[in-house]
């Protein structure tokens, strides 16, 4: 699952490459690939994962959507994830936020 993750972000990021290498174009603008926040984020659960943060089974939880919220007056995602391996059923959910830029804010079981 992690090498699959990884392989689609590496095809996905380079699709972008062209479109960087000459940005002045022949007149065209044209807008560089962005990878969706849904993926962005679920390689920060498996980077959590990674530094021992989260446990192992996170890297398959099940993605159960995202929602653009505002707090304190700045946009944010927040991409839900859920682990049926989690034994403590208040650790089941991980609420993984992200900036509009697809940047990893914080990832907690509670949304604050």
């Amino acid at each position: 699952m992690r090498l699959t993750i990884i392989a689609v972000a590496v095809a996905l990021g380079s699709l972008s490459v062209p479109a960087m290498s000459h940005p002045e174009g022949h007149g065209e603008y044209v807008e560089p690939v962005r990878i969706p926040v849904t993926v962005q984020a679920q390689e920060a659960v498996t980077r959590l994962v990674a530094q021992q943060k989260l446990p192992a089974s996170w890297t398959e939880a099940k993605l159960l959507g995202r929602e653009l919220r505002t707090k304190d007056g700045a946009l944010q995602w927040v991409v839900i994830f859920q682990n049926e391996a989690e034994r403590r059923r208040s650790r089941r959910m991980l609420y993984v936020i992200m900036s509009p830029a697809d940047a990893f804010i914080s990832a907690d079981h509670e949304l604050t």
